[in-house]
């Protein structure tokens, strides 16, 4: 296996290790949870950033610049106001870009209204 393969592997495993960190802060019940938590996140996001510069600098990730009007339609589609929905709850959310499974922790998940988010 050579060097590409080597750091694609690892990118690819540390981006598994920031779902799960995020999922861990999002969910947990106590404050010193949460806390731990999300300075892992931060760690595994500072080191995922670290290898991403390092595999473009070495032209191994390559990126290509977006084009404005693709740019604007995903700001226009993330910016739209949700609806309300009386089963909020109960559903998976799409709101921005961003799924959320009934999570009442988030402050912008209203109980009485159910405003806010767009069944998935």
């Amino acid at each position: 296996m050579d060097d590409k393969n080597v750091m694609e592997n690892i990118l690819l495993l540390e981006k598994g290790v920031c779902d799960l960190y995020m999922h861990g802060t999002i969910e947990s019940c106590t404050s010193n949870v949460h806390q731990a938590f999300s300075h892992a996140l931060s760690d595994s996001l500072a080191m995922q950033d670290t290898l991403y510069d390092q595999m473009a600098a070495k032209g191994w990730y390559p990126t290509d610049r977006a084009e404005m009007t693709k740019i604007q339609a995903v700001k226009k589609k993330s910016s739209s106001p949700c609806r309300a929905d009386p089963d909020a709850k109960k559903l998976p959310y799409f709101c921005g870009s961003f799924f959320h499974y009934g999570i009442k922790r988030f402050s912008h998940f209203s109980e009485n209204t159910g405003t806010s988010c767009i069944p998935a």
